[in-house]
């Protein structure tokens, strides 16, 4: 039920230094009376982890986090990493012009921050339109570099070659990679990036215009070349459009879940433990592909053909009641959407250990 007016930016930070890991959503902007007329006023959203159990539980704290709707900018989105070394994770904003602000963190719980010298305008970094800021150490050198996605679908990096108290951001390129997720049809990718290691391997997730999430790897020692697309839909995640994300261990039990914000202002969340979702394909071999999606009459799966296949399905609504459910043994499945009202549905499908789930529109 969260929703936080036109765009939904998400990111995940530790607010009050509990351990958990709070909401911090961005947003192209607040609807106002001059919204009509394309006036509106962008902000933060805070929602305190209240999580106890299984369920990940969140709760209202405020609309304004740190009074940036003061800005009057469009279009903030957060991202955070400790770059004076005091300790404290200091904050980066991204806004629809481009550019970046860069807040220090004041160090104290709940955690406020003050605009740095010369943060307004941040280096003069300016992507163009959009920027969707990322601190990870991408080089392996131990400071925090800047990977930044932007309207277009691309990629940029600025290495941090300052030092871990005084960061200093230089140009490497706008399209590290060699990532694109631009839609052919509108033009624009809207590329939201996530760096991060799986087993001390740097990995690239970046969601985009069209719904979905991308994983990339190849990227050690090759920053100057082309990395490795992996997936083109991960988690199973179907968003539509402009889908932001970031993933944490949000109960922890071990596993992380995926939020996901969309320019609708409203949130989904995924996981392997949930019944709200699942994550990533553990099975490349087995990898299964659905479309049309939406669709009106009629899906069809897909898996891989040189694989015998014997398994079930079960198509379930929104609230989780079983809709349809049957059995296939063979790669390609069509299943008829005829009698089903129109709205969001779930295919999940089983074969033995395996474990799929993809969300449906009916339209």
């Amino acid at each position: 039920m969260i929703d936080v007016g036109s765009g939904a930016y998400v990111r995940f930070f530790d607010v009050d230094n509990d351990g958990k890991k709070d909401l911090i959503i961005g947003n192209f902007g607040y609807f106002t009376q001059d919204s009509a007329s394309g006036h509106y006023e962008s902000a933060l959203s805070y929602y305190h982890n209240i999580t106890t159990g299984a369920l990940p539980e969140f709760e209202f704290v405020t609309d304004d986090f740190n009074n940036l709707r003061s800005l009057g900018r469009t279009g903030l989105n957060a991202t955070f990493g400790d770059l004076n070394g005091d300790g404290h994770d200091d904050m980066i904003l991204g806004d629809k012009d481009g550019i970046l602000h860069y807040y220090l963190n004041n160090g104290t719980t709940p955690a406020t921050f003050t605009l740095a010298p010369n943060g307004f305008n941040f280096q003069n970094i300016d992507v163009g339109t959009n920027s969707f800021p990322f601190l990870a150490d991408i080089n392996n050198d131990g400071l925090l570099d800047l990977i930044i996605g932007e309207r277009y679908g691309y990629i940029y990096y600025y290495q941090n070659t300052g030092s871990s108290t005084n960061p200093t951001f230089t140009y490497v390129t706008n399209k590290v990679g060699n990532v694109f997720v631009g839609n052919a049809q509108s033009f624009y990718g809207f590329s939201y990036p996530h760096f991060y290691k799986e087993n001390g391997v740097s990995k690239l997730l970046v969601s985009n215009e069209n719904g979905y999430i991308q994983k990339y790897d190849n990227i050690d020692g090759n920053l100057g070349g082309t990395f490795n697309q992996v997936s083109t839909s991960m988690f199973s995640v179907f968003e539509p459009y402009q889908t932001s994300f970031d993933m944490a261990d949000l109960n922890g039990d071990g596993m992380d879940e995926v939020i996901t914000g969309c320019y609708a202002g409203g949130l989904s969340i995924y996981s392997k433990n949930l019944p709200v979702g699942i994550a990533e394909n553990l099975h490349p071999e087995k990898e299964i592909t659905v479309y049309p999606n939406p669709a009106k009459d009629h899906i069809v799966f897909e898996l891989n053909k040189n694989n015998p296949h014997n398994g079930k399905y079960q198509l379930s609504d929104i609230s989780g009641k079983v809709v349809m459910e049957g059995s296939f043994q063979s790669y390609i499945n069509n299943i008829s959407l005829e009698g089903l009202t129109k709205g969001i549905y779930v295919l999940q499908v089983t074969e033995s250990n395996h474990f799929s789930s993809h969300k449906i529109v009916k339209f």
